[in-house]
């Protein structure tokens, strides 16, 4: 961190960024303290007073993901859950370690997301293709519009948790998984065979999807395996 001088721009920052999404009403009624690191949703670290959590889920925010959130270079979580935002994801978010945008009405395609490893971005409007961050270890990708789109082939390898159910993907599920944990595929249109699984799968969830074949012996390797839906 660099240490700020008594004027912090991020402030300013901030201010953008709730006038745009809150209006200026609720500027006024939650984000007004002089001491910007005491705002609603606002985490600051202590000695520094840089933002680096952002929390503004369930505040009614509405209108378009500002650009001004970039500004803000030390920021480690951003989350926007359960709003009424629109528009597209602009990169001004994709260098952000953890990010939950669900259950918004987010359209335009998921961007790559180089430097996040914890995307939460279920129940919005998002369109194919869809292509993981070499970083990403959850990922759900849950109830978008996803038509038509395949499952990556290059799977990061860290990824521990996979949820990507209803949303009409095709193609087969490809051999790529190394850690997985979860992988819930569920209410798409999935064909061929269960390729083979790691051990430390605990949740697997198909159902609902074209696959083929017998019964997949290679559930009997999941040895962690709690919850089978097929």
């Amino acid at each position: 961190f660099i240490r700020l001088q008594k004027t912090n721009p991020e402030r300013r920052y901030l201010t953008k960024i709730f006038a745009g999404v809150a209006g200026t009403r609720a500027l006024r009624e939650l984000w007004s303290d002089p001491d910007h690191c005491a705002w609603v949703g606002v985490t600051c670290d202590p000695e520094y007073r840089v933002v680096t959590r952002l929390d503004i889920s369930h505040q009614k925010l509405h209108g378009t993901i500002p650009n001004e959130i970039g500004s803000l270079h030390h920021l480690l979580v951003l989350a926007m859950s359960d709003n009424h935002l629109v528009g597209t994801i602009p990169s001004a978010v994709n260098h952000i370690p953890i990010l939950h945008l669900d259950q918004n009405r987010l359209q335009g395609t998921i961007p790559v997301f180089p430097l996040t490893r914890e995307l939460s971005i279920h129940d919005n409007l998002l369109q194919a293709p869809f292509q993981f961050g070499p970083l990403l270890q959850f990922v759900d990708v849950s109830n978008n519009l996803l038509t038509g789109s395949t499952i990556p082939e290059v799977v990061p390898p860290g990824l521990h948790y996979f949820i990507a159910s209803d949303n009409h993907l095709v193609g087969t599920i490809p051999n790529a998984f190394q850690k997985l944990e979860i992988l819930d595929l569920a209410g798409n249109h999935l064909n061929g065979t269960l390729p083979p699984l790691p051990s430390s799968v605990t949740h697997l969830n198909l159902a609902e999807n074209d696959l083929s074949g017998p019964f997949p012996n290679v559930v009997f390797d999941c040895t962690d395996l709690e919850t089978l839906i097929l």
